[in-house]
């Protein structure tokens, strides 16, 4: 009786012994395609499904050259068993940052990415190397990416964003503002992946007018704002002939009225006769010549 209940004893120790330690076996490189992984990137495993969803957690949050013995220190701290990693560093990094590095001369950033065939990440056990290829990139908006490495052909859905120059508002703007002006707004550059409907032509606001109101840190649109009328039918108008080398002044009469940036029609006051004139600010025209 005293044998069978050591022998008992024994069995239950060596059952305890053998749930306290686990081992998992992951991939010297990981790269991270999306922000959450999934796990293609064990290998093999003798833990328990809660911890290895807790170790491809941590890698999914983690980036750099990681010493296995750190993160099963991280995975020990939740769960009261021994765990083994391998191999001893991996190093985690993500897909978007290293193509973007391929691209860094180029005007274009890649502002996101997706496998088109559901892949969350690359994973190996030799050093990553890889060729990329965009056909349309210089367009923004979505586009596809091929990637080539070891052999293997990825297909990658990415936004194409450019850098741009937008003007934010510092203030609140109501539409009834009589004359808005360049100081209303902070110049910014920012990464767009849409057609830019964003307002650039600044340094010539007070010549428009608010179709809307305007909160604090809008980005101030085209479609926020409307040419002012600048010139009115019949009236008479500074008008500058211009070129390379010479500016003459005078006055003509408005055939139309004008706003800003518009070509009417005007009128010489002595001779009668008609021509052209680009609408360049209050009362003021201008003619090249």
């Amino acid at each position: 009786m005293i044998k069978i209940l050591t022998l008992l004893l024994f069995f239950s120790f060596q059952n305890v012994f053998a749930e306290s330690k686990c081992m998992i076996q992951s991939y010297k490189e990981i790269i991270k395609i999306n922000k959450i992984l999934d796990s293609k990137i064990i290998k093999s495993s003798t833990c328990s499904s809660e911890i290895n969803q807790n170790y491809i957690s941590l890698v999914s949050n983690a980036e750099g050259r990681v010493h296995s013995k750190f993160l099963a220190n991280q995975l020990q701290k939740v769960e009261n068993v021994s765990i083994e990693l391998s191999p001893k560093v991996i190093n985690i990094s993500n897909l978007i940052d290293k193509i973007n590095d391929k691209f860094s001369e180029t005007p274009f950033t890649i502002s996101k990415i997706t496998s088109l065939y559901g892949n969350s990440s690359l994973y190996m056990d030799s050093p990553f190397h890889f060729e990329i290829s965009c056909t349309n990139c210089n367009d923004i908006g979505e586009k596809s990416l091929k990637l080539l490495s070891q052999n293997k052909t990825i297909w990658l859905n990415a936004e194409v964003s450019k850098s741009q120059t937008v003007y934010i508002s510092n203030t609140e703007l109501n539409y009834r503002t009589p004359l808005i002006q360049k100081s209303d707004f902070t110049k910014q550059t920012v990464l767009n992946h849409t057609r830019s409907n964003a307002f650039t032509n600044i340094d010539h606001i007070q010549f428009y007018k608010l179709n809307k109101n305007i909160s604090s840190g809008d980005i101030l649109k085209n479609s926020d704002v409307s040419p002012k009328k600048l010139i009115s039918f019949g009236q008479q108008v500074k008008l500058t002939y211009s070129n390379s080398s010479i500016s003459l002044n005078t006055y003509a009469k408005a055939k139309k009225d004008g706003f800003f940036g518009d070509y009417i029609e005007l009128e010489n006051i002595k001779s009668k006769r008609k021509f052209l004139g680009k609408v360049v600010g209050f009362n003021s025209v201008v003619v090249d010549l």
